[in-house]
């Protein structure tokens, strides 16, 4: 008689036999999967630094606080996992307004936060304080879009494939001009609404202004490439406004406020992908 020695056993044998394929997952939409994988930047911009002081009273120096307060949010934002985070500075240097928006724009940015201490003429004023760009620069950012950007829109390479192809080279111009006006109006609605949950979100860990809901025209929000922010944490003339500035337990209340935001506005911005 033959021997079997030797020869490996059916794969039944071996338990597999009961084994069943894994049930098919649901397909996921090719959008929502990019996002999934994508880590959005996060820009954390903490004011003045080196020569610049910034607001100064009571003990408090500004551009120390800032940067300090700069880097908890940091550190608290990358152990999320979720976002790459950059800084303007993270030392005690001294960074130029341009310069600062360059960064952001230059590293694609998809949110950016400045970080900045208030300074008043009575003592009485006291909380924080968001500002977003205000409508009027909107505005223009809008017409400077359609306007003088329109004629830089394509490059010469590209006007010659389009004169190739069609020949309509000022429809494509406007065409293209429109398109980047209407993401002056997306990055808008998107920092009004990042503002919203900043001031709902920090309102339950400190106190805030009467009215905290600020625009204005400072240079670090003239950017029409990503949703930007400036957040007066509080005030240095306010003596209670000052210890609380200088206290850790307070910047980190304060911190968790501000990712609690950015982690429901990046939540909001998947949500709206369609599945």
């Amino acid at each position: 008689t033959s021997s079997d020695e030797g020869i490996a056993p059916p794969p039944f044998s071996l338990g597999a036999g009961n084994l069943m394929p894994p049930s098919p997952r649901p397909a996921v939409h090719p959008e929502v999967q990019a996002e999934r994988a994508f880590k959005p930047v996060i820009v954390i911009d903490p004011g003045h630094g080196g020569h610049d002081s910034g607001a100064k009273k009571n003990g408090a120096v500004e551009k120390e606080i800032v940067l300090a307060f700069g880097k908890i949010l940091r550190d608290k934002l990358e152990a999320t996992g979720r976002y790459r985070v950059l800084m303007t500075r993270d030392k005690d240097v001294f960074v130029p307004l341009g310069e600062r928006v360059d960064f952001a724009e230059r590293n694609k940015a998809n949110l950016f936060i400045a970080v900045h201490c208030d300074y008043a003429g009575r003592a009485g004023a006291s909380g924080a304080t968001i500002y977003s760009l205000r409508d009027s620069v909107a505005q223009s950012l809008r017409r400077s879009t359609k306007g003088s950007l329109a004629s830089k829109i394509l490059s010469r390479d590209e006007i010659k494939a389009v004169k190739k192809a069609s020949g309509d080279v000022d429809a494509v111009k406007s065409i293209l001009a429109d398109l980047a006006g209407r993401e002056v109006d997306v990055t808008t609605e998107r920092t009004s609404a990042f503002a919203r949950s900043v001031i709902a979100n920090m309102g339950a860990t400190t106190n805030m202004r009467q009215d905290p809901d600020k625009q204005a025209s400072f240079r670090v929000l003239k950017t029409a490439q990503f949703p930007s922010v400036l957040i007066e944490l509080a005030y240095v003339t306010n003596k209670e406004d000052a210890k609380r500035l200088q206290s850790d337990t307070w910047r980190n209340k304060v911190s968790d406020s501000i990712m609690t935001a950015v982690e429901k506005y990046f939540s909001n911005q998947l949500a709206q992908l369609p599945m």
